[in-house]
Formats: structure tokens, C-alpha cells, sequence
């Protein structure tokens, strides 16, 4: 029998699964330092840095499967023009994984467990694209709002169709006061498109307030594309503040 294609996130932990390796292997310090990956880079810097410390060269061959999640959002190319293919890299804020498939779903895990918490399908038509994947999503604070409130924390993510959609972080739903119903077209105003000539593959940039993006656009295809314009948004309201 013949099984269905999936994309799978697979999350390493490190066990002591044989009496041996407990014993040659020091205890683990679980006093070390605690960090999270809130942003595609690890942080605003994109150094990807991390300060833990109970991984280590002397016990990385501890490492075993704690999870696998499958996505089932798999494109071999017959339905569509180019193959999909899982560029994605997870951020981690407050125990929660987020990540992004190739046809654009923002999906919320359990970091401990990958229990799906929530699973939001913007509905982009992939069957005229060529390029197939996501590479991130970025994760926002409203320190102006209040602690619980909706859409304090928010998770941004371009599309492959040319939009920017902001998520409550807790709950998946569209942030309402973003944009039109929590989405910015960024077609408009960037002259004529062609179907599949662009859109957004990579997770915008965070600085302060402010939501930063650019594009993707498919090369050498005829001299009057669209223009790779990188703008910047408002992060509660979604308003145009600049494009270079």
C-alpha cells in the first residue's frame, strides 16, 4: 500500500533511554539557562545564538525523537507547476512552536508534546505557482496592550499570493484591527501581476512598532514585472508607513 505524502516536523530531545548511556553520560544540569526562539534568526540580530548549555559534544549522541508532526501539505509538481518543498524555520514563544507549510498554514504545537493547538489556512491557490514554500513566521508583543488581551501577541506571516496577515498568537484567529479583517494586500499599487510572479516566501522583520517585508518575484520573465518593494507596516493597524 502506497503511503500519502506528508511534511513532518520531527523535535530532538535528549534522553537517557539506556541504563549505559545514563551511566557514562553526567547528569543533567536542568538549572541551565531557559531561552526560546522568537524569531527566525533567534533573534533581532539573526545571529542564531542560542545560550543554552545542556546540549553538549559530549552528549549530542543522546539525542532521540521526542515527536513527529506531519503536515500532509506535500506538492510533487502534478497538480501544480514547481514542487513544494519545507524550508521552515519553527519559532518558539512561551512553550508554543509555530510554524508555517508550503502552502502557507500557520500552525501553533505544543513544544513539549506537538500537540496541535490551533491550525490557520489562509486558502492560497498554489496550482499556478512555481515557487512552494514558507520559510518562517514572525512573533510580535503589543506592550501597549493589556496582559490576556486579543491580539497582544501576534504572529505575521507573508503569503505566497502577495499578502500579510496577522494572527492572535493564543488563538489563530485574524487580528481584526490589521488591515481588512487582519490582512494587507500587497499587490496593490506594485503595477501589473501575473499569476505566480509574486508574493512573499521569507518571515517579515520586526522592529519596534513597525512590520517590515519584502518579496519575492520571479526573474527574467518580461522588462515591466512587478517591483521587489520593501515596505513597512503598522503593526496594530496594518497602515503603510514607508516603501523603498
Amino acid at each position: 500500500m502506497s503511503r500519502r505524502p506528508s511534511l513532518s516536523l520531527a523535535l530532538f530531545a535528549l534522553l537517557c533511554v539506556l541504563p549505559t548511556a545514563c551511566h557514562r553520560a553526567a547528569p543533567l544540569d536542568f538549572s541551565g539557562p531557559v531561552a526560546g526562539w522568537p524569531s527566525y534568526g533567534g533573534g533581532p540580530g539573526g545571529m542564531r545564538y542560542s545560550p543554552l548549555t545542556q546540549v553538549t559534544p559530549a552528549n549530542v549522541d543522546g539525542l532521540h525523537i521526542a515527536w513527529i508532526y506531519r503536515s500532509h501539505d506535500v506538492f510533487d509538481g502534478s497538480t501544480t507547476l514547481g514542487k513544494s518543498s519545507f524550508e521552515d524555520t519553527p519559532i518558539l514563544v512561551d512553550r508554543t512552536l509555530y510554524i508555517c507549510t508550503p502552502k502557507n498554514r500557520v500552525i501553533a504545537l505544543d513544544a513539549e508534546t506537538g500537540r496541535e493547538r490551533w491550525s490557520y489556512d489562509p486558502h492560497v491557490d498554489v496550482s499556478h505557482l512555481y515557487v512552494i514554500n514558507c520559510r518562517g513566521v514572525s512573533h510580535w508583543r503589543d506592550a501597549q496592550a493589556p496582559a490576556g488581551s486579543a491580539c497582544r501577541d501576534r504572529i505575521f506571516e507573508g503569503t505566497l499570493d502577495g499578502r500579510l496577515i496577522a494572527l492572535d498568537a493564543r488563538t489563530g484567529r485574524p487580528c481584526p484591527g490589521f488591515g481588512a479583517g487582519g490582512s494587507v494586500d500587497l499587490t496593490d499599487g506594485i503595477g501589473d501581476i501575473q499569476p505566480g510572479e509574486y508574493g512573499v516566501t521569507s518571515p517579515p522583520a520586526i522592529l519596534g512598532d513597525r512590520v517590515i517585508t519584502g518579496s519575492m518575484v520571479l526573474d527574467n520573465r518580461r522588462v515591466d514585472a512587478p517591483g521587489g518593494v520593501v515596505r513597512a507596516f503598522d503593526a496594530r493597524s496594518g497602515a503603510l508607513l514607508w516603501a523603498w
